[in-house]
């Protein structure tokens, strides 16, 4: 390895074509530490990378090219013409000429036939034929020279040869300068064979990266062949052949899976220093000290997206490449290939050089097995290895003109660079650069392994993705189009039960616990937190819980984790810990009902289910003193209590328990009856019919109304007889006052199903009852459909003057509007209020669009406009109410007049 100012001419011009190879230099000691006793810093390692990487010596070259006397004839065979004898004759190139087409070439994604770009003759492979069998032997040595000094190893031996075309080009031709398009997968050369015809011109000229070469296949052109082989991103050109006849077989060299080692004596004394520099680097990021996370390495060739492969790198990217795997593998790094584009935007004459924004953006990452880990990721300037790699003319330049002096630019750089970074990192930069779907994705097909045991890599990266995931679940940015955040983390909760990770878990939910959660997520955590013994739930649970202080989300938590934990572990778990287990559940619900300060109606069912799992005594002393504490709570009194009662029919609570707990707590409850709801402040603006909840008051569940006949019926069977009369007139004061969006989720429930439930307790439906449900349905029409519009008989509209005395546009107004048989009114000019004062008017222009006269004319709109909202009201009630025959025995000899009212009552749409 050379030292950075010991280099010659060398380093600056391109051998001769037929130069020998360069052999390794010695190997120079690496550069002086100069950075702090704590450790390398983020320079001194970008240094000593680029030191390493940039001076590993490899013998090759983007070209090489022979020429020999001592040949094989290929036996070439021409379909319509017969077999060509070589050299070449002028009676056979103008045969050839003939059965042969125009050659094309690709320009963008098109492909074209322009001679003045390309003028040359071709035959596709299946036109001719080369017959001589010892040509394949022939071939294979050809690839093998001329690949060492294209630096392929020599015992490489899964480079393939694949014809392509046979050339012809007559005195004129040429190809202008381009790049060979990779026409096959693996490809990554062109060999070109210039077989023995007499020809002067037709040079060779290829460049790469500021060298050139220069082959003069005419030297030998008449008994002589000439081989010439490069790279596919290698620019070349095709000079004019000036006499004679050029004939060439073009080949692709196709490089299969073989990816055995080469030159690998060129690179140990090397790997000692690179694995120092690695070592350092993963020492300080695992330790969390200043150190880099990424680096990029700039290859000498560029490459496609198919052939983005490691054993598809060419000469010395292919040493660099198999150099930086083995000392990756050995330190714990990851070693990724990628397509770099580095934008500059505003570039112009007038734009200075502060003022230009770079953009660096890497494409197509892949593995050194070929995966594709990312398909994108950005790049920062400091993370590139060599400097001054852009101190060239950019790969694409795109200009807009901007409407001042010069024209903005923007300039696109393309590379392929060696991404570098250790393990530790790889998996935060791909989880920040993935989809929440992809990070769900890759999560799954990590549990997989996991689960067939085949990748312990596999287990250790999946617990540092829950970990990391749920720290960073509460800033995850979520995209709609994408999966949420809460996705992710489910997922990574079911990843922990996998791992049987109680301790994984643990640190999940401390990350998580502090933030509002969704459901399904509490779901996944009881569900993984039962695989474990009850000692380490206790401490899951607690902190799971301990952010959370709605008596709803804990009650539903106790009743969640109870039916999971008893229905795993009662057969599998030892007695004393299914005894510790119930203990300590009790002292926690104890303890939730006796620090409650506030409850709601969905706490209902994880109520009941405290009565059917704690028994009489528990209710009676702990759950009864908490329900009379909130027995204001309506909606919680009257349903838990209607509820109860249902519970008992299915066999869940004993009659013996529900009875007493009916009867401890239905004298509190009554005297404190009350919807809560949002009273219409405005009469006036009754009736206004809404059918979705409100932000303002209570919001109900549509079964409440069903819970309140439930109740009264209860109350009746049990001989609370002044209780049922108080909820009767409750109801009916109700039906007055509240809002009127509570109809069709208490009123009309509780007139569906009174009827039923009074028959199946055997209780008749009294004047009483008969009184309430009457008021309830006479009140449903009064304040929510209202009387039907009356259509006006006459010309008459009210008088809506400007109570000016002193107007008289408005006094004729006046005067035309209580007029009952005049329809319309011309005035001299328009008047100056009528738009304002009803919309029963139209103004019409009788003398043209600028005479000052105008006609008013009376309208019905009003009326038209009031009877839709009338009808449109009705139905909607007609929609919402219960069957006729589910109401019919509540309104005793009413029946018809209600039923007329609003069951039957069919609107006039005139």
């Amino acid at each position: 390895m050379r030292s950075p100012d010991d280099h010659d001419a060398s380093d600056e011009n391109m051998l001769p074509p037929d130069a020998s190879p360069n052999t390794p230099s010695s190997a120079a000691s690496l550069p002086t530490r100069t950075s702090s006793p704590e450790g390398l810093s983020r320079e001194y390692i970008r240094d000593q990378l680029r030191w390493c990487l940039s001076n590993v010596q490899y013998v090759g070259d983007f070209m090489s090219h022979r020429t020999s006397q001592l040949n094989v004839d290929p036996g070439l065979h021409v379909k319509g013409v017969g077999n060509i004898r070589l050299p070449l004759d002028e009676k056979d190139a103008v045969s050839i000429m003939e059965v042969a087409h125009q050659a094309p070439f690709g320009r963008g994604s098109r492909t074209v036939v322009d001679t003045s770009f390309r003028d040359t003759k071709q035959l596709d492979v299946d036109a001719f034929q080369l017959r001589n069998p010892a040509w394949t032997g022939h071939l294979h040595g050809i690839v093998r020279q001329l690949g060492e000094r294209l630096g392929l190893p020599a015992n490489d031996a899964g480079v393939t040869p694949e014809l392509h075309k046979l050339l012809l080009y007559k005195e004129g031709a040429m190809f202008k300068s381009h790049k060979d398009s990779e026409k096959a997968k693996g490809m990554f050369a062109t060999l070109v064979v210039c077989l023995p015809s007499y020809h002067e011109g037709g040079d060779l000229v290829l460049t790469h990266r500021g060298k050139e070469g220069i082959v003069k296949s005419s030297v030998a052109s008449e008994f002589g062949q000439t081989h010439i082989a490069w790279y596919s991103d290698v620019t070349h050109e095709i000079r004019p052949v000036t006499a004679g006849y050029r004939l060439v077989l073009t080949y692709n060299l196709i490089r299969g899976q073989s990816n055995c080692p080469a030159s690998a004596d060129t690179v140990m004394q090397e790997r000692q220093s690179l694995s120092g520099i690695l070592q350092e680097w993963n020492r300080r990021y695992k330790a969390g000290q200043p150190t880099i996370n990424k680096l990029a390495f700039f290859l000498d060739h560029d490459y496609s997206e198919a052939n983005l492969l490691f054993n598809s790198l060419k000469g010395r990217d292919s040493l660099i490449g198999r150099f930086v795997q083995d000392a990756s593998d050995a330190e714990g790094f990851t070693c990724l290939l990628a397509n770099l584009t580095m934008t500059v935007l505003n570039v112009g004459d007038n734009v200075a050089e502060e003022d230009r924004e770079e953009e660096f953006r890497l494409a197509h990452l892949v593995t050194v097995d070929g995966e594709e880990l990312l398909d994108g990721a950005d790049l920062v300037d400091e993370e590139l290895l060599q400097e001054g790699h852009y101190d060239r003319y950019p790969d694409e330049v795109k200009k807009e003109e901007t409407g001042n002096e010069g024209v903005d630019a923007t300039h696109f750089y393309r590379d392929t660079v060696i991404l570098l970074m250790p393990n530790a990192f790889a998996l935060e930069f791909r989880l920040s650069n993935l989809s929440l779907r992809s990070i769900i994705y890759w999560i799954r097909n990590l549990m997989d392994k996991v689960a067939s045991q085949s990748s312990q890599r596999a287990r250790e990266d999946l617990e540092r993705i829950c970990i990391r995931e749920s720290k960073a679940f509460a800033t995850r940015e979520h995209d709609w189009n994408d999966a949420r955040p809460e996705d992710v983390l489910v997922q990574c909760i079911k990843a922990s039960k996998l791992l049987q990770g109680h301790e994984l878990l643990l640190k999940m939910v401390r990350n998580v616990s502090r933030y509002s959660l969704r459901y399904d997520i509490y779901q996944a955590l009881i569900d993984t937190l039962h695989t474990f013994d009850f000692n380490q739930i206790r401490s899951s649970f607690d902190e799971m819980v301990s952010h959370n202080h709605s008596l709803y989300f804990h009650l539903d938590m106790l009743v969640t984790f109870r039916e999971h934990y008893l229905s795993s572990k009662s057969h599998a778990e030892p007695l004393t810990q299914l005894a510790k287990y119930k203990k300590w559940e009790k002292a926690k619900m104890q303890h939730l009902l006796a620090t409650a300060d506030h409850v709601g109606y969905a706490c209902i069912p994880s109520l009941l289910k405290v009565v059917e799992w704690l028994g009489k005594d528990f209710s009676i002393k702990q759950l009864v003193p908490f329900l009379n504490r909130f027995s204001g709570e309506t909606d919680v009194s009257v349903g838990f209590l209607a509820d109860l009662s249902v519970a008992v029919c299915e066999g869940k609570i004993p009659s013996p328990t529900a009875n007493q707990i009916f009867n401890e707590s239905i004298k509190p409850a009554i005297p404190k009856l009350s919807l809560k709801l949002f009273r219409s402040e405005n009469k006036q603006q009754e009736p206004c019919w809404q059918f979705d909840y409100q932000d303002k008051g209570q919001k109900y569940e549509e079964n409440f109304g069903q819970q309140i006949s439930r109740f009264y019926c209860l109350c009746r069977a049990r001989g609370f007889d002044t209780e049922a009369s108080t909820i009767l007139a409750w109801l009916g004061k109700e039906a007055e006052i509240a809002h009127i969006t509570i109809f069709p989720y208490v009123f009309l429930p509780f007139l569906a199903t009174l009827n039923n439930t009074l028959k199946g307790n055997d209780i008749p439906t009294s004047p009483e009852i008969q009184q309430v449900c009457i008021s309830i349905t006479t009140k449903l029409h009064t304040r929510c459909v209202g009387p039907e519009p009356t259509k006006p008989t006459t010309w008459t509209r009210k008088p809506e003057g400007c109570n000016n005395h002193a107007c008289e546009s408005c006094a004729k107004l006046n005067r035309f509007l209580e007029n009952p048989t005049q329809e319309t009114e011309l005035f001299d000019k328009e008047p100056e209020h009528w738009s304002e004062y009803t919309s029963d008017l139209e103004c019409e222009r009788p003398d043209g669009y600028w005479a000052p006269k105008r006609i008013l004319k009376k309208t019905t709109c009003a009326w038209e406009t009031e009877h839709r909202e009338w009808v449109s009201r009705l139905r909607e009630v007609k929609k919402r109410l219960p069957p006729a025959d589910q109401v019919e025995g509540l309104f005793g000899e009413e029946w018809q007049a209600i039923r007329g009212m609003l069951w039957t009552r069919t609107p006039c749409e005139e």
